[in-house]
């Protein structure tokens, strides 16, 4: 559940984060082809995939580890 969370929130942060950096020309891609800032996110995810997944396998490690 937390990996499917934070990769749908990561992926809207950084849709969102190409519409702002694409500036003016932003909106006018935004209007004739929104799913391509859909395409420049999970491009993205392919990036984080492995760094996400790697810290992900390593929370249950931490719960372990009870101090008193």
């Amino acid at each position: 559940m937390n990996g499917a969370l934070s990769t749908l929130v990561l992926t809207a942060i950084s849709g969102a984060g190409f519409v702002w950096l694409y500036g003016a020309a932003g909106e006018a891609v935004w209007r004739t082809a929104p799913g391509y800032f859909a395409t420049l996110a999970l491009r993205s995810a392919l990036v984080w995939a492995p760094v996400m997944v790697l810290s992900l396998a390593n929370l249950p490690r931490r719960w372990t580890k009870v101090v008193w």
